[in-house]
């Protein structure tokens, strides 16, 4: 369950509109480096919380959600086939 989480850690993304989530970026940020774990951050702007969710009406987008996708499996081939 470890390397799950951790794979899961790496691949984070954010949304910029997400306050909550966005003043916790630069403290995760500094335990990931502290730690020397790989990851990548991105911001979508303009995407809300839970901008992948096709079902959340206004707060879903599309282009982000796609992008995201893409991302985030890029991201789990390039450490997973390893």
């Amino acid at each position: 369950y470890k390397y799950f989480w951790e794979l899961v850690l790496w691949a984070t993304e954010c949304q910029r509109r997400d306050e909550r989530i966005n003043k916790g970026i630069a403290d995760f940020e500094a335990a990931l480096k502290k730690y020397q774990k790989s990851y990548e951050l991105f911001i979508y702007p303009g995407a809300q919380h839970a901008f992948h969710n096709d079902t959340a009406g206004d707060r879903y987008n599309a282009d982000a959600a796609k992008l995201a996708w893409k991302r985030s499996v890029d991201f789990l081939k390039k450490h997973l086939e390893a």
